[in-house]
């Protein structure tokens, strides 16, 4: 049987919600309905998509293991300030803007190579139709000077730099030296194409955007995984430059505890395969990892819940240990791990949580039901997905030259099943500890090789796992500690064969999930347009974590007319429809159980 390397994967798609760290709110150019000074356009052209199309078949029909691309980079020179246009305001407040056109991209993720940003100024970028905003990006996202944002619908990207009187100019450095193209997996982002706001009731997921994986797979928050929320929550998805081929592709991955870590000194660790980095990289900062783009909660709020999934997005990551990994014709893995760590802080509020794992070389072959061996992963980049099996096989091996034995194995996976982005993921027992590393696969069901939307899936029902216990005090690639998980999972050197499961910033695990309090709702909600000459009040939020929003509609009397409930809502676009009320002044009062925001509109048909 042919064993494939899970690496990247072909679509990332779902109606998304994005948080990226930032601070939300709007532009002052829109928040003021200021006309600012036409902004300079810069134009590049567009990679060549059905050339890579072709290389990479020739590449798979030869045998490779390689990604499955999403995007192509194109090389920009847009800098601070000399690449854009001013605009003064009365108050000392300047505003800098500056487009991005690639004629023909579905999508652009902006890849800074000098990034730093002072206190008093705000960064936002939005796409043509003004309906998706990233940011604000503030000085908080400073690490090293590199810095990555999510994608962009549509083929513009519209920059600007909100910059208060006092700040001086050349403390600002922003530079972008590359734009990403993504030509797949942003389907999601068609929410943003459409001007068409989402109504206060109704379907939560008009665009049915969702759904590039099999229509075998099992979304993670399904029954079957009730007792593992934990693990649920530590899994992650990453989006990694590869920077030999000007190209970029997805794996999975999963956040683990260490041995060290207390409340006072916490290190989360990001666990995943070494093959997710095909280069091979040793440079702890080298392009993959100055740039990875860390997707947290990216699942479904319930099994078959009709709402949206969100994400979160972290940027940036040090190398921290890895096997060393071969490219060929077919795998020659031995250990397939690589151990990252984030460059920014986990916000408390995303509620992740760092996986326990269990180093032991024994495992039962057997459980039986209720217990099982589970993981969580996203599979053809989708929201994430589970499976589930009650046997395991220690024999299982990825072609390397220390096999068998270096794997554990499932050779026929009973519920749900493995796709290409699934790579990185980590295997649970039944206590809900890491096990495994998710390495390669085989066995196609034909029977699951469609997705929702009538493409092609790449089912899998095999699959093999770097062991724990085989990667822990790893020697083929020699002793150092840079070739071995041990050093960095225990490094106070306690033995332990087993270590339990803490919050992401280490503290004992709690139930529920935390919504963010006491943040200012005031800045990151627009309605327009305002005064309204039809009735139809559009309504734009950018906040910068999830909140369930109640809005009351009120005469400007005080009396109230229309009470309204809005869930799950970041970054989203709705309208509600006033036109039954009479011409004049009405209040719309936005609260979130912990601050309100009063607007006024006026209707004036």
């Amino acid at each position: 049987m042919k064993r494939l390397s899970l690496t990247a994967s072909l679509f990332i798609s779902a109606s998304l919600s994005f948080a990226q760290i930032s601070s939300g709110g709007f532009p002052l150019s829109i928040k003021e309905k200021l006309n600012p000074v036409q902004a300079a356009i810069h134009s590049y052209e567009v990679p060549d998509w059905q050339k890579a199309i072709r290389e990479n078949k020739l590449k798979a029909d030869k045998g490779l293991v390689t990604p499955y691309v999403i995007g192509l980079f194109t090389n920009t020179d847009i800098g601070f300030p000399e690449s854009g246009s001013f605009t003064y305001l009365p108050d000392g407040k300047k505003i800098w803007k500056a487009d991005i056109n690639i004629d023909g991209a579905p999508g652009i993720g902006l890849y800074y190579d000098r990034f730093h940003l002072p206190e008093g100024v705000k960064y936002y970028i939005s796409n043509e139709s003004g309906k998706q905003v990233l940011g604000a990006y503030t000085k908080a996202n400073n690490q090293d000077g590199a810095f990555a944002n999510e994608a962009i619908q549509g083929h513009i990207a519209h920059l600007e730099l909100d910059i208060d009187a006092d700040v001086a100019m050349d403390d600002i450095n922003l530079h972008i030296e590359k734009a990403l193209v993504y030509y797949a997996s942003i389907d999601y982002l068609s929410r943003y194409e459409n001007t068409a706001a989402k109504p206060t009731d109704g379907d939560p997921d008009p665009y049915n955007l969702e759904g590039h994986s099999s229509t075998c797979e099992i979304n993670a928050t399904c029954p079957q995984g009730a007792n593992y929320a934990i693990q649920r929550k530590a899994t992650v998805q990453l989006i990694i430059p590869l920077d030999s081929s000007g190209q970029a592709g997805v794996c999975s991955g999963a956040l683990i505890n260490n041995t060290g870590n207390t409340p006072a000194s916490c290190t989360p660790y990001i666990l995943t395969a070494t093959h997710c980095d095909l280069a091979n990289n040793s440079n702890v900062d080298a392009i993959p990892f100055r740039y990875m783009l860390i997707r947290f909660n990216f699942e479904k709020e319930s099994c078959n819940s009709t709402v949206p999934a969100t994400v979160s997005t972290l940027n940036g990551v040090n190398l921290v240990a890895r096997a060393n990994y071969v490219n060929g014709a077919e795998p020659h893995i031995n250990g397939d791990f690589m151990l990252l760590k984030p460059k920014a802080a986990i916000p408390d509020s995303w509620d992740a949580y760092l996986n326990g794992w269990n180093r032991s070389a024994t495992m039962p072959a057997h459980l039986n039901p209720p217990q099982k061996y589970i993981g969580f992963h996203h599979a053809a980049a989708d929201i994430k997905k589970l499976y589930t099996d009650q046997d395991i096989d220690p024999d299982g091996e990825a072609g390397g030259s220390d096999g068998p034995g270096t794997h554990w194995a499932i050779t026929s996976i009973d519920t749900g099943g493995i796709e290409q982005g699934s790579s990185g993921s980590s295997l649970f027992d039944k206590d809900g500890y890491t096990i495994g590393i998710a390495s390669v696969a085989g066995d196609p069901d034909n029977n699951c090789a469609i997705n929702s939307k009538g493409g092609q899936a790449f089912y899998m029902k095999y699959a093999a796992f770097s062991k724990i216990s085989y990667d822990w005090d790893y020697s083929i690639d020699g002793d150092s500690a840079y070739r071995k998980l041990k050093p960095w999972l225990d490094p106070v050197n306690t033995g332990a064969i087993t270590l339990n499961p803490v919050k992401a910033n280490c503290n004992v695990p709690a139930t529920g999930v935390t919504q963010a309090k006491g943040k200012d709702l005031n800045g990151s909600i627009n309605i327009y347009p305002n005064p309204n000459t039809t009735g139809i009040v559009n309504i734009a939020f950018n906040f910068a974590e999830q909140r369930n929003i109640q809005l009351e509609i009120y005469s400007i009397t005080g009396t109230l007319l229309k009470k309204i409930q809005l869930s799950h809502v970041a970054k989203d676009n709705y309208f509600i429809d006033l036109s039954a009320f009479s011409n004049g002044m009405y209040l719309l009062k936005f609260s979130d159980g912990n601050t309100s925001d009063t607007q006024k509109i006026m209707l004036n048909r």
